[in-house]
């Protein structure tokens, strides 16, 4: 992935630098060490995750994860189908690169059924990516 945007290479440059300025202090600002390596793996994204509704850096870096983010992503997705669960399926669907992902006015309008059809189709397809049964 290039870095240079196609006009002077500079703007790029520095959101990439906020991005990762992002993913630094969401991986040293917790409090207490979590105890099981899983966790301690998944806190960046997750810090990520609770600064993204606030932050649109933060929503962006989380779009700009790897598929190793998409299972702390899919365990956010969950039957409240709050802003949270919205801002991890919209950065689920970028990471899996889904070629029409719900808009956030499905997530208000919709039945429950649709809701949950489309969390645990989106769900199941970030597992399979992040290497999970």
């Amino acid at each position: 992935m290039s870095l240079k945007s196609p006009r002077s290479g500079l703007p790029r440059a520095r959101a990439t630098g906020r991005l990762l300025s992002l993913l630094l202090a969401a991986s040293v600002a917790q409090a207490a060490p979590p105890a099981s390596p899983r966790a301690r793996a998944n806190a960046p994204v997750n810090a990520l995750l609770d600064r993204a509704a606030a932050d649109r850096d933060a929503a962006t870096a989380l779009a700009a994860c790897s598929p190793a983010a998409c299972a702390p992503l899919a365990d956010a997705l969950n039957e409240s189908f709050d802003a949270r669960h919205v801002q991890a399926y919209e950065a689920l669907c970028a990471i899996l690169h889904e070629k029409s992902p719900k808009s956030a006015r499905f997530w208000e309008k919709a039945d429950l059924a649709a809701k949950r059809a489309e969390t645990a189709r989106v769900r199941d397809r970030a597992r399979r990516a992040a290497g999970q049964p």
